[in-house]
């Protein structure tokens, strides 16, 4: 309830500042270059975002399986739906029912509140997917620019300036599009690995049809954040990609804009961050399995 609140300002927040985010945006679009095979772009996010999708549909139909099975172990009396759709809510609703007086009225919203929840959870996972694949694509079309400028001009001195002031721009974007995007970041992660941590914990807790049904819904959960989290992690690794050409540029070829962008390109760390704390990176993500690896072993050992 408690991430869902918070998901839910920050998404009104973005909503707020939406047309603010586009105009600034569009505005930096304009002076860039078409991007690279806009059609090839559009169906690869589509197909991210149905993947995404059938990930949190299959992992969200195993979450009520699951509630359904430990309400008939607990609570259900033989034909009686009544007593069923009861027994579904004390059981899985203990913390709130403990609290108050039961009504299928408080039951109705809660289940209002639970699919609005995971539909928000679910939106900003795939709006962090989209905006990396978005500000790749556009680093990717400045490296097919730079390849193909390097290329002709091997044994000469061509002008640097045009590229670092290509280079310059999309800094500016990815730095106006993370000023939006950071918080659904941090929010993504966390609970990420929240979530994977507490699978991991009740998988060696439960009987086994609970393990099974833990052990679905951690495989199938770790194929949707790996695809998200490394999707953002390939945002930093695409914008460094043409320093290893750079620093094989003959003597001859070497100019002071050339160097100016080798420094701009090396010092500018582009990539997606979470409220500033922490950058999305292949460290993080080796950082952040290190550590559910290290959770796990522990758990293994209690």
């Amino acid at each position: 309830m408690g991430t869902f609140i918070i998901e839910s300002i920050i998404t009104l927040r973005l909503c707020i500042k939406w047309r603010t985010m586009i105009t600034e945006v569009e505005a930096i679009e304009r002076k860039l270059p078409p991007v690279n095979k806009p059609r090839k772009a559009v169906f690869v996010a589509n197909l991210t975002m149905f993947a995404i999708q059938l990930c949190w549909a299959v992992c969200h139909w195993l979450y009520l399986m699951f509630l359904a099975k430990m309400t008939l172990i607990c609570y259900l009396q033989p034909d009686d739906a009544d007593s069923y759709i009861k027994s579904y809510l004390l059981v899985n609703y203990s913390w709130l029912y403990d609290q108050i007086r039961f009504s299928y009225f408080s039951g109705l919203i809660l289940q209002v509140f639970q699919a609005q929840a995971s539909f928000i959870s679910n939106f900003i996972t795939i709006l962090v997917a989209i905006t990396s694949m978005y500000l790749r694509n556009r680093f990717q079309t400045f490296n097919r620019i730079f390849f193909q400028r390097q290329h002709k001009s091997r044994h000469s001195k061509p002008s640097w300036m045009e590229l670092q002031m290509y280079y310059a721009r999309l800094t500016r974007l990815a730095c106006v599009v993370n000023d939006y995007i950071h918080p659904f970041v941090f929010t993504t992660f966390w609970s990420d690995l929240f979530f994977i941590s507490f699978q991991t914990y009740y998988t060696l807790k439960f009987d086994k049809e609970s393990v099974a049904f833990c052990v679905y819904y951690f495989i199938f959960s770790v194929l949707k954040l790996s695809l998200v989290w490394f999707l953002a992690a390939e945002l930093h690794e695409t914008s460094r990609k043409p320093l290893n050409a750079l620093y094989t540029v003959s003597s001859k070829a070497y100019t002071v804009e050339m160097q100016r962008l080798m420094t701009q390109i090396y010092r500018n760390k582009i990539c997606l961050s979470g409220l500033n704390l922490f950058d999305i990176t292949r460290g993080t993500i080796l950082t952040i399995m290190a550590t559910i690896l290290t959770y796990e072993l522990v758990l293994l050992q209690i």
